[in-house]
């Protein structure tokens, strides 16, 4: 059986077309970088999902390779909500961005890193219920209050030194001081079936202890409690 002859202008238009078909196939082959060629971001700080971060340091992107000048300048940053950050390269390998101003408290804000304007990697972080500068505050805050209340402790302390010295506690009573009732109160703990001598022994006992601790009783009153 004999094949049909084919036109050979047919035969050539073909192959005329494929050839075009694989330069083109070529040229945007050789135009477009392959994944590899793109850098790798080996870390970054604060880390992705992070909460309560405080930005009192600069956000800080590793990359996985060190970075040549030129692919340094290819490196674009953006941040959702706009926050308005400085950039500098602290060495080859990283990459750190200092806010001009704190971020807001209670945000959430998303990185994106792109290399020749296409998107290699994002991480989001949750900043702190308060800024570095109401945390600022509330130290300064907290450490005149601090202080202030050393102060009223030592002054008490001065005019109550046996303060520290107390509950008294033996096996016949409790001493402590009651503030409302600014007097101190000896509670008797013998039980039942106790005589009144020896009620008073014990009351006299406590009595001595106060003393002993540098309590003037001229100057406090006291008050007796049985059980």
């Amino acid at each position: 059986m004999k094949l049909p002859d084919i036109n050979p202008k047919i035969i050539t238009a073909a192959v005329i077309g494929v050839s075009v078909f694989l330069l083109i196939v070529f040229i945007v082959g050789r135009l477009t970088p392959s994944p590899e060629e793109y850098p790798a971001i080996a870390s970054t700080s604060p880390l992705d999902q992070s909460e309560g971060v405080i930005l009192t340091l600069p956000i800080s992107i590793s990359f996985a390779e060190e970075l040549s000048r030129q692919q340094q300048a290819h490196i674009s940053i953006s941040i959702t909500p706009e926050l308005e950050v400085s950039q500098k390269w602290t060495n080859n390998h990283t990459l750190e961005l200092t806010p001009a101003r704190s971020p807001e408290s209670t945000t959430t804000y998303t990185v994106v890193i792109s290399y020749k304007n296409r998107k290699i990697h994002s991480f989001s972080f949750e900043t702190a219920t308060k800024t570095p500068e109401e945390i600022a505050e509330g130290n300064r805050q907290q450490a005149e209050d601090d202080f202030l209340f050393a102060q009223e402790e030592k002054k008490f302390y001065e005019t109550h030194p046996w303060y520290s010295k107390l509950p008294i506690e033996t096996a016949d009573y409790v001493i402590v001081y009651n503030f409302e009732k600014n007097a101190f109160r000896i509670r008797l703990t013998l039980g039942d079936g106790v005589l009144g001598a020896e009620l008073k022994a014990a009351e006299n006992r406590a009595l001595q202890d106060l003393e002993n601790i540098g309590v003037d009783l001229k100057k406090y009153d006291y008050y007796v409690v049985t059980e």
